[in-house]
């Protein structure tokens, strides 16, 4: 999974928000806003080609939080992020 590269990260008074870029502020139309936790998976995703097994690790790791709480953060996160066309899912290149 990776964020689509046409959509950037931003903090803008303290939020965490997600900007469509080029063509696809026409199509999208909107921001997203996110919480600190969004944020970090955000980030991660644009340096990362990262599946959910990558991601908790991550998050547990940054947040020192247990693995049942960073997987239900991360399911939330993909659906959302996916069903608008954030996020790009492909298999993981070996």
């Amino acid at each position: 999974m990776k964020i689509s590269k046409q959509y950037v990260i931003r903090e803008i008074l303290g939020e965490h928000i997600i900007v469509p870029t080029g063509q696809e502020v026409i199509r999208f139309q909107g921001i997203i806003a996110v919480n600190e936790t969004g944020a970090f998976l955000v980030r991660y995703l644009q340096e990362h080609d990262a599946d959910e097994e990558e991601l908790t690790q991550a998050l547990c790791r940054d947040f020192e939080i247990d693995s049942g709480t960073a997987r239900k953060d991360i399911e939330d996160f993909i659906e959302s992020v996916h069903r608008q066309g954030v996020l790009l899912v492909e298999e993981k290149k070996k």
